[in-house]
């Protein structure tokens, strides 16, 4: 996956991998304000191997896509499809992920672009997200880009019970 670089940085794009561990566990510390936001409590010293392994009941590894976005050596964003999930030709994006010193600033925007042409050139018509309801920013975000709202879910966190808005957009 390439990001069309209209940002003022160089930026380089890589599918991760277990050996990135480290520099997403690293992405993840410095991301707290989000893991409060989604989780209601910092990340797990394991943070980083979930989202590098974690899936959804019935996929495979083959089926996870994990991106790291890098400014030189250092792990800036990361991105995380399941490719047919929920269903054939709908990818999940779980997770975009911004270090906070690097949002507003056009980054999401391009991986959120960046993902849809990439979903599209694999055959995938649709992408999936999940938006916790009080984070209104990130709702905000994904409207803007052209995702709707299907309706609400209810997970459960550590602390708590979150709900979320289950949004979609066709590619």
């Amino acid at each position: 996956m390439e990001l069309i670089n209209t940002l003022t940085q160089k930026l380089t794009t890589k599918r991760l991998t277990l050996s990135d561990v480290n520099d997403v566990q690293a992405l993840c510390v410095s991301c707290t304000d989000f893991s409060m936001l989604v989780d209601g409590v910092a990340p797990s010293e394991d943070a980083g191997l979930k989202i590098l392994s974690d899936l959804p009941k019935g996929k495979k590894a083959e089926d996870k896509y994990v991106f790291g976005v890098y400014r030189e050596h250092d792990l800036i964003a990361i991105i995380d499809l399941i490719k047919d999930y929920p269903t054939q030709d709908t990818w999940m994006l779980g997770l975009l992920m911004i270090h906070p010193d690097d949002r507003k600033q056009g980054l999401g925007h391009a991986c959120s672009q960046s993902v849809e042409r990439y979903v599209k050139d694999l055959g995938g018509t649709s992408i999936k997200i999940g938006v916790v309801q009080n984070n209104t920013i990130a709702k905000a975000f994904w409207e803007k880009a052209g995702y709707r709202v299907e309706g609400t879910f209810t997970y459960d966190t550590i602390t708590d019970s979150q709900t979320a808005y289950s949004m979609s957009k066709a590619i």
